[in-house]
């Protein structure tokens, strides 16, 4: 092939791209928010970069009885792409920070709090769930503080996953969104124990179409809260 052959063949493959690249509503907010979902969970998982921050964090932690990790969080998961949103001057209800289909949500809210209750419940009384969260809590204060602080943490973990990714990707790619979404969650629960990491790959599809259905991830908050403290509930009380 010569040299004009060659010359064609870049131009022709750059004009296609380019046509291609003009379909899309509007490219580069589909790749920003990507780009940002994957710099969010990189400092959240990375070591080096948590431990700059988390020394920080600790008079805050003492102040409002939440762990400087569970801060770092909603920080790293939360507050970092919600301020990329509000620089864009990107509405944040389109991203689930509203109650959106409030009577299609409740009823499904209800069956997954039982639902859940009762698998929370089950895991419960397996020695590798019990190992790695130890003694529960055993007063109502110390439950309804430590449902709080779940609350606080699982904010985070559902805004980035559910709301950032699953909603600012559905008007581009549909139902396929709740797949893409399956992938960092489940990456949030490496470490966890394996009824827990594998579980997640059905409840993140649950959670995924939950949310893709009721245009609102504070629901599935709600719902992980409600599963975590059962969870230390049933450890405490078994």
């Amino acid at each position: 092939m010569n040299f004009g052959n060659s010359l064609s063949f870049v131009t022709g493959a750059l004009k296609y791209f380019l046509e291609e690249v003009k379909r899309l509503r509007s490219p580069l907010l589909p790749v920003s928010i990507f780009l940002v979902a994957t710099l969010c969970l990189v400092g959240w998982k990375d070591r080096h970069v948590s431990s700059l921050i988390k020394p920080a964090l600790q008079p805050l932690s003492e102040f409002c009885s939440v762990s400087p990790d569970g801060l770092y969080s909603f920080i790293a998961l939360f507050l970092v792409p919600l301020g990329f949103l509000v620089l864009i001057r990107e509405n944040p209800k389109h991203y689930g920070l509203s109650l959106g289909k409030m009577k299609l949500a409740l009823p499904i809210l209800g069956v997954f709090l039982f639902g859940f209750g009762m698998v929370a419940y089950l895991s419960a009384q397996l020695d590798s769930i019990t190992a790695f969260y130890g003694a529960g809590p055993r007063g109502a204060r110390e439950a309804s503080l430590l449902f709080l602080r779940y609350f606080f943490v699982f904010w985070g973990w559902e805004f980035i996953t559910r709301g950032f990714l699953l909603l600012g990707l559905k008007r581009y790619v549909g139902v396929y969104a709740v797949y893409i979404q399956l992938v960092p969650f489940v990456i949030l629960h490496l470490g966890k124990p394996p009824f827990e990491l594998f579980g997640s790959i059905l409840f993140g599809l649950l959670f995924g179409y939950y949310t893709y259905l009721v245009n609102s991830f504070i629901y599935c908050v709600i719902v992980h809260a409600w599963f975590a403290l059962l969870i230390d509930l049933s450890i405490g009380f078994g």
